[in-house]
């Protein structure tokens, strides 16, 4: 004897409908597992995604000397939130100095601190990017 899914009710083992509450009683197979050996193991697949390269300290900063946009080393690192005002800076402030009505090279003047910096700045956050990775982080 076994019980009815909908109401509890003893029912014989090869019922179709329970005689209590007059439901049908439909058998579903149980499914069949097997276990297949193969070479494709997704945890380890999943953990050699997460793993992150180091970056050249030497190539994010050769990226801020290009003149025109300033900025690409934030890129290279994955930093955009440092990239946009740095790239808006070299863009926006001579442009306003020059409706101001400065001269040019009062806005050269104002673009040599913005480049050296960027500079040191990005030496920094691409040292910091790789002791990061190097350190093993203990909260997970």
């Amino acid at each position: 004897m076994k019980k009815c899914p909908f109401c509890a009710g003893e029912i014989s083992d090869n019922a179709t409908f329970c005689q209590s509450c007059g439901s049908y009683i439909i058998a579903t197979p149980q499914p069949q597992y097997t276990i297949q050996r193969s070479g494709f193991n997704p945890d380890r697949q999943a953990r050699r995604a997460k793993v992150k390269k180091t970056k050249q300290v030497w190539l994010a900063v050769a990226l801020n000397f290009f003149p025109f946009v300033m900025g690409l080393g934030y890129i290279y690192l994955g930093n955009w939130k440092r990239f946009l005002p740095v790239f808006g800076g070299q863009i926006l402030a001579p442009l306003a100095l020059q409706i101001l009505g400065a001269p040019m090279k009062d806005t050269a003047i104002f673009l040599v601190p913005l480049y050296f910096g960027s500079w040191i700045d990005v030496y920094y956050q691409a040292k910091n990017y790789n002791d990061k990775l190097s350190k093993p982080n203990l909260w997970y």
